[in-house]
């Protein structure tokens, strides 16, 4: 979701009087009378670079990030990890898209009659143009990876995932480790381990710089 600076003003004052607020993204089906709260959510300022076509499999979003955060220009990006099952519950996508406060009793008191009940900061549909449903997440190009299906998942059942572009790619290496309960109905841990091999990135590391 694309919020506009405008938008914002609000929840900047929000934040600077309340401490960092928490906010969340809300799927809301009205006929259905669903919700879903996503808490989970990744948010910087930076405009938007759209490679592919809308709705297609190899839809990617490129996002160019502005350093002056709240003393720039450019919006808001929200991206949050949503389960296909939620997006296509409605075919025709007019399912809600809601950036919003978190729903506390300080937030309804002090915010309440500006945003509303459900005090949203920018609202919109799966369908509309400041939103993008993609498969991968912003900056990527795949989908992490990771291996469930055993309780006890040994290295044979890790994917390996690399976050680096083609002309680093070999300079760093991440495994996702992930164990479900004894009965496999929920995901019980996730630990990753990120490998920095010989290059740049290590001697930068070894040089003392700050991470």
């Amino acid at each position: 979701m694309i919020v506009p600076c405008e938008k914002l003003r609000l929840f900047k004052r929000a934040s600077s009087k309340g401490g960092n607020l928490i906010v969340q993204m809300v799927l809301q089906d009205l006929e259905m009378n669903v919700q879903s709260f996503y808490l989970n959510i990744q948010a910087g300022f930076g405009h938007l670079r759209v490679l592919g076509e809308r709705y297609s499999e190899d839809l990617a979003l490129e996002i160019e990030e502005d350093k002056r955060n709240w003393d720039g220009t450019a919006p808001m990006i929200v991206s949050a990890v949503v389960p296909s099952s939620v997006v296509l519950q409605k075919v025709d996508l007019s399912t809600e898209v809601i950036f919003t406060l978190n729903q506390s009793l300080h937030s309804f008191a002090a915010f309440g009659g500006k945003l509303g009940l459900k005090l949203a900061i920018s609202k919109s549909t799966l369908a509309g143009k400041d939103v993008h449903v993609t498969k991968n997440c912003p900056n990527m190009s795949r989908h992490l990876s990771f291996s469930g299906i055993n309780t006890n998942p040994s290295v044979e059942d890790v994917k390996q995932y690399s976050t680096s572009s083609e002309s680093d790619k070999e300079e760093t290496q991440t495994q996702f480790h992930a164990q479900l309960t004894t009965n496999q109905s929920k995901l019980e841990s996730v630990m990753a381990h990120i490998d920095i091999l010989p290059g740049q990135l290590q001697n930068v590391l070894q040089s003392g710089e700050l991470v």
